[in-house]
C-alpha cells in the first residue's frame, strides 16, 4: 500500500538508482520504507505504476487520485489490482481516519496505542486503510467524480464532496511513522517560527536568552508537538501545560479566563495547548482578541492540529492583540501564507521545495543560521540605520540653525552666509562620506560577542528612535 498510495515520481540517476521526486518528505520516506521492505514503486505511467513485489513486477491501474488538502487532512487512490478487484487505498492523520473506519475493523485499540506511543517519541504519524469496491458503485461514484473535476465553479469543494461519499466503511491497515528533522515552530518578541531540528535546541536556548518568545505551531498531533517542544528546550519537564478545548466560542472563553486568572498568580512556569478545532471556534468570534491578549501571558504556546490558514490567522491574531514584531519561519508550502502574514518572513530552502523561500523577506539554507540573521546583521543594521537617520538629522539641523542666526543678525533681510552652490552640495558631497561609512562598516559590537551572548540582543532592542535620542 505504501508503494501505491501517493504521488511520487521516481526518476534515474546517473548510475540507473532509483530517485524519488516526492511533495512532502513524508511521502518519499514512506516509498522508501516499502521499497526495502521489496515493494519496489520504480515506474509511473499515465494511467498505471509498476511495482516490483518480491521479485515480480506488477501494474497497478491508477483511476482516480483524492488529492491532500490540509482541510481532508488525507489523500487517496481508486487502483484496479493486476486481479482485476477495485480498491481504495487511503493514508491521512488518524483523527479523520479513525472516525470513517467500519465498526468491525480490526485493531483499531492497539493501532491507537502505537499511535500514542509513537507520537509521544516525536515522530509523525500516519494511519493506512482500504476498502474493497463493487464496480457498480464505482461507476456510479466515478461519473460523479468526473463531472466534479471538470466543474469551473467551487471545484474544490465538490471534488472533496465526492471523495466524502466514497471514504467510508473503510478497513483499518495500519500506521507508520516518521521521525522528521523539520518540524515547525513560532518564535515571538519578537515572535517566531522555525524549522529543522538539528541546531534547534542551542539557537532556541540562545532566542530565550534574547528575551524572544517561542511558540509551537505545527499540524501534528497533540503529544507530537509537546516532545518536540520538549527536545527543542523551549519548555522544561516540570512545566504545567494548559489545556484548552471546547466545541464553543463561548466554552473556550471561559476556559481561556480560568487559566489566565491562574497563570498569573502562578509561580511556576506555564504553556499553553490548543488544538485546531478548538482555535477555529475563535477566528470568527468576539474573543479572538481575547486569546491573543491571554496567549500572550504565556512563556510558552504549543498549537497543534493546525492548518496553514489557522497558522496565518494566529499571527494575524498576535499582531492585532499585542505591538509585538512576529517573525514566521517556514519551509514548505503550507508556510507561505503565514510566512507572509507575520511583520517578517524567513524561508528555509528545505525538502519540500521553494515555495516558502519565495514568498519570504529572508531566505536562509539553514535553522541556526537564524541566530546569526538576527544577533548580527539585525543588530548590525538596526543600529546603522538608527545612526544614519541620526546623523542625517544632525547635519542638517546645524546647517541651517546657522541660517536661522545669520538671519536674525541680518534682520530678515534674505541674504545667505553660504553660497547657493555650497548648501546644494552640503549633502551631497561635504557630509555624505560619513554617511556611507556609517552605515556600511559600523558595528556596535562584533559577530562573536554577539553570538556568545544572545542577552545583548534586548539591550539593543530597548534603545529606540525617540525624540530625546535625536536631541543628544
Amino acid at each position: 500500500m505504501m508503494a501505491i498510495c501517493h504521488t511520487v515520481v521516481p526518476e534515474r540517476d546517473k548510475n540507473g538508482g532509483l530517485q524519488y521526486q516526492a511533495s512532502s518528505p513524508d511521502e518519499g520516506a514512506l516509498v522508501r520504507a516499502a521499497a526495502t521492505l521489496g515493494f519496489v514503486f520504480h515506474t509511473r505511467k499515465p494511467r498505471s505504476i509498476l511495482v516490483t513485489e518480491l521479485g515480480e513486477i506488477k501494474s497497478y491501474n491508477i483511476l482516480n487520485v483524492l488529492e491532500f488538502t490540509s482541510d481532508r487532512k488525507r489523500m487517496g487512490v481508486v487502483v484496479e489490482c493486476p486481479d482485476g478487484i477495485l480498491k481504495l487505498y487511503i493514508k491521512g492523520a488518524d483523527s479523520v481516519i479513525f472516525r470513517r473506519l467500519r465498526d468491525d475493523s480490526p485493531f483499531i485499540d492497539d493501532c491507537a496505542t502505537h499511535l500514542l506511543d509513537y507520537a509521544s517519541k516525536g515522530y509523525r504519524t500516519l494511519c493506512f486503510a482500504m476498502r474493497i469496491l463493487e464496480l457498480e458503485e464505482y461507476n456510479k461514484w466515478a461519473q460523479e467524480f468526473e463531472k466534479a473535476s471538470i466543474s469551473i465553479d467551487k471545484r474544490n469543494e465538490k471534488l472533496a464532496e465526492c471523495a466524502e461519499e466514497i471514504e467510508t466503511n473503510l478497513t483499518l491497515v495500519g500506521a507508520s511513522a516518521i521521525e522528521d528533522k523539520l518540524q515547525q515552530i513560532v518564535v515571538w518578541s519578537s515572535r517566531i517560527l522555525i524549522d529543522d531540528l538539528q541546531y534547534v535546541p542551542e539557537t532556541i536556548a540562545a532566542l530565550l536568552a534574547a528575551q524572544i518568545r517561542v511558540w509551537i505551531l505545527t499540524g501534528d498531533k497533540r503529544e507530537t508537538a509537546i516532545n518536540i517542544a520538549r527536545s527543542a528546550g523551549i519548555v522544561q519537564s516540570d512545566i504545567k501545560y494548559w489545556f484548552i478545548s471546547g466545541d464553543s466560542s463561548d466554552e473556550v472563553y471561559k476556559k481561556l479566563l480560568d487559566c489566565s486568572n491562574s497563570v498569573r498568580s502562578s509561580t511556576v512556569q506555564n504553556s499553553l495547548v490548543i488544538d485546531g478545532s478548538t482555535f477555529k471556534h475563535l477566528v470568527g468570534s468576539k474573543y479572538r482578541k481575547t486569546f491573543g491578549c491571554v496567549a500572550a501571558i504565556f512563556p510558552a504556546v504549543i498549537c497543534c492540529r493546525m492548518t496553514p490558514m489557522q497558522k496565518a490567522e494566529l499571527i494575524e491574531i498576535i499582531r492585532e492583540a499585542t505591538d509585538d514584531v512576529v517573525l514566521a519561519i517556514g519551509d514548505g508550502a503550507n508556510d507561505v501564507a503565514m510566512i507572509q502574514t507575520a511583520n517578517v518572513g524567513v524561508g528555509i530552502i528545505g525538502e519540500e521545495g521553494l515555495q516558502a523561500a519565495s514568498a519570504s523577506d529572508f531566505s536562509i539554507a539553514q535553522f541556526h543560521f537564524l541566530r546569526r540573521l538576527l544577533f548580527v546583521h539585525g543588530v548590525w543594521n538596526y543600529e546603522r540605520g538608527v545612526k544614519v537617520i541620526l546623523y542625517s538629522f544632525y547635519k542638517n539641523i546645524c546647517l541651517y540653525l546657522i541660517e536661522l542666526w545669520f538671519a536674525l543678525f541680518s534682520a530678515f533681510s534674505g541674504q545667505t552666509i553660504f553660497e547657493r552652490w555650497t548648501i546644494a552640495l552640503f549633502n551631497v558631497i561635504f557630509t555624505a562620506l560619513p554617511s556611507i561609512i556609517i552605515g556600511l562598516f559600523d558595528r556596535p559590537v562584533s559577530d562573536r560577542m554577539m553570538l556568545s551572548y544572545p542577552g545583548l540582543y534586548s539591550s539593543f532592542q530597548k534603545r529606540t528612535f525617540t525624540i530625546g535620542v535625536s536631541y543628544t
